[in-house]
């Protein structure tokens, strides 16, 4: 009996002693009641320019305590015209061509959220926009008077008072270098070229004010008479860097073109020959056929409308002796 108990005893201590030497040796024990940091995000601020385009990169939105390859991130609130993208890696970038106007608004406020598949936090990104110097020069290529035919809008050179006629200006904008040779004005190491052509009612000037969109293939002359319009607007960038926009078959391949499917154009009228361009147009981007002179009959490239809001003010050139300022 004696020796069975000292033998009890032996074992017990044994056990005791493994017990503790199993807990000693786990390094973690004393950590599974703590809580462990979860991932964090804060409210965050950015700057974007003014003049800022489509993929332009804003900024990276910052967690803490997560990897962020297993963050997802998602827009909740503020973001309803899709001006910006938020990737999987949380880079903030542009979403559209030209979406900013500070003179419109300075700044925007987004809600996102984030997520590692354990937490979900949300955070407030505030974007500041730049204002960008948008002094620059306008081309005056054109002006006359147009008639409107009632089998549609069909341009004809000359004044009949017997139909709808309209005063037109023709524009060419552009950021570049501007030179004059005997063939006229033009731009040089162009990034960009905006066309349009606005026409106000009546034959003896032109005047200023709010031009809407008209499809030119649709439209007939009750729709347009005594209104101020215009039929197509077109931007086009520089996409392989050579300083030129379509004028080469470089260019065909490479440049990027956007036409106007709807919107308005606003000019204001500075005075000593300034002028104001407001732009809020909806424009998709099209495949240039040199051989078409229409572009409005271009193809339309599948889900690639923007729309396109920005101010440009500038001082006339004028073209050709019979474009002169307008009157009034």
């Amino acid at each position: 009996m004696k020796n069975f108990n000292l033998f009890v005893l032996f074992v017990f201590s044994c056990l005791t002693f493994l017990t503790s030497c199993d807990k000693d040796d786990d390094p973690g024990s004393d950590m599974e009641d703590e809580e462990k940091p979860g991932m964090e995000i804060s409210d965050q601020q950015f700057t974007v320019a003014e003049d800022a385009t489509d993929g332009e990169v804003i900024g990276e939105i910052t967690v803490s305590n997560v990897d962020l390859a297993n963050v997802a991130f998602t827009f909740i609130s503020g973001n309803e015209e899709n001006l910006f993208t938020l990737s999987s890696a949380g880079e903030l970038s542009v979403a559209s061509v030209f979406p900013f106007d500070f003179e419109d608004k300075d700044t925007y406020s987004l809600r996102i959220s984030a997520s590692d598949a354990i937490v979900t936090q949300e955070a407030t990104i505030t974007i500041d926009v730049k204002d960008i110097d948008e002094e620059g020069i306008i081309i005056l290529k054109g002006k006359g008077v147009y008639a409107l035919s009632d089998e549609g809008i069909i341009f004809d050179d000359g004044q009949d008072d017997t139909i709808e006629s309209h005063y037109a200006y023709s524009f060419n904008m552009g950021i570049g270098d501007i030179i004059e040779d005997e063939y006229g004005y033009s731009f040089q190491n162009v990034e960009l070229l905006l066309l349009a052509e606005l026409f106000s009612p009546g034959t003896e000037s032109f005047e200023f004010g709010t031009f809407e969109y008209v499809n030119k293939s649709t439209s007939t002359l009750e729709d347009i008479a005594g209104k101020k319009f215009f039929y197509e607007s077109a931007i086009a960038f520089d996409g392989n860097n050579n300083g030129t926009v379509f004028e080469t078959e470089e260019d065909i391949e490479s440049d990027v073109l956007y036409f106007t499917q709807d919107g308005t154009i606003e000019v204001q009228d500075n005075g000593d020959n300034n002028y104001t361009f407001v732009y809020d147009l909806i424009m998709a981007e099209i495949v240039f056929d040199p051989e078409e002179e229409d572009l409005s009959k271009a193809e339309i490239i599948p889900n690639t409308e923007k729309r396109m809001r920005f101010s440009y003010t500038g001082t006339f050139i004028f073209d050709d002796d019979d474009a002169e300022p307008a009157e009034g």
